[in-house]
């Protein structure tokens, strides 16, 4: 949890600083793009049963670490780099993916994964403000 925070927080401050190149802030909207991919997939897989496909979710998982990535690559001292993979391979992980999406999950994680998705959701489709 830790690396995802410290990681997070690094990529917002790089942003901010408004000292990305044009091939950065490029790079910064497809990473942006897919992390929207990445939670419709997860929401998609949680809300319409038996649509779980691991190597797809995987695909654009790695995707994204890729290009998030290269979007710091000149930004970021390498064990931010490291802690970028540490995050997105744990993501990544077979076994994780596959309990997460479980047909056979308890009812506890089942629990987790919608509200999970509830805040996901909100994310991805924020309501306009009055």
């Amino acid at each position: 949890m830790r690396a995802i925070i410290k990681t997070i927080v690094k990529v917002g401050i790089v942003v901010k600083q408004q000292t990305l190149t044009d091939e950065q802030i490029q790079f910064a909207r497809t990473a942006r793009q897919n992390f929207r991919i990445i939670a419709l997939t997860t929401i998609s897989f949680t809300r319409v049963s038996y649509t779980y496909d691991r190597p797809y979710l995987d695909k654009v998982i790695l995707d994204c670490q890729q290009t998030l990535k290269r979007c710091v690559t000149d930004l970021l001292s390498e064990n931010s780099h490291d802690r970028i993979d540490l995050v997105f391979n744990r993501l990544r992980s077979p076994q994780l993916l596959d309990s997460i999406f479980s047909e056979q999950a308890t009812k506890e994680q089942r629990q987790a994964l919608v509200e999970l998705c509830d805040l996901l959701e909100i994310l991805v489709n924020p309501k306009p403000q009055t």
